[in-house]
């Protein structure tokens, strides 16, 4: 029901209409084409026409033998190096990138994380320069404030 609902208002894709143009679909999905066809604007129609030319053209095109076999030959296949002696099973696994980039971010930032907390790491000679002045200045108004009074 949901596909239907979201199919209602759109064009006809490429494959139903080459399978269209073949006869390859079953009868519900060819009375759906034909009443999509017939409400749908020249889009569709256009569509279904290119499809027809190209099948034209490669029904019309002879097929042409291969100069020679493609299948590899038993002694050729002998010759392949086996996979599971080049390369460990668990280098070859896709996820092993993300995993090991995911655990090496984890470690630099554990490593950020607890030398930032322990004061392994100082602000930068600007910030330390600025804050300072701060506390000169703080510390000097102070002393004129005691002073005055």
């Amino acid at each position: 029901m949901i596909g239907w609902i979201f199919r209602r208002g759109r064009h006809a894709t490429l494959d139903e209409l080459s399978a269209y143009a073949d006869g390859m679909l079953d009868a519900r999905s060819t009375a759906r084409i034909e009443a999509h066809l017939a409400r749908c604007d020249s889009t569709c129609e256009a569509d279904l026409a290119g499809t027809r030319a190209t099948i034209a053209i490669l029904r019309s095109v002879s097929t042409a033998s291969a100069p020679r076999s493609f299948a590899l030959r038993p002694e050729q296949v002998a010759a392949l190096p086996s996979l599971r002696t080049t390369r460990a099973r668990w280098v070859r696994s896709p996820a092993l990138v993300p995993a090991l980039a995911a655990t090496l971010a984890s470690v630099i930032f554990g490593l950020i994380l607890v030398s930032d907390l322990t004061g392994s790491i100082s602000q930068s000679g600007r910030a330390r320069t600025i804050e300072v002045v701060v506390e000169t200045v703080v510390v000097e108004k102070a002393v004129a404030v005691e002073k005055e009074a």
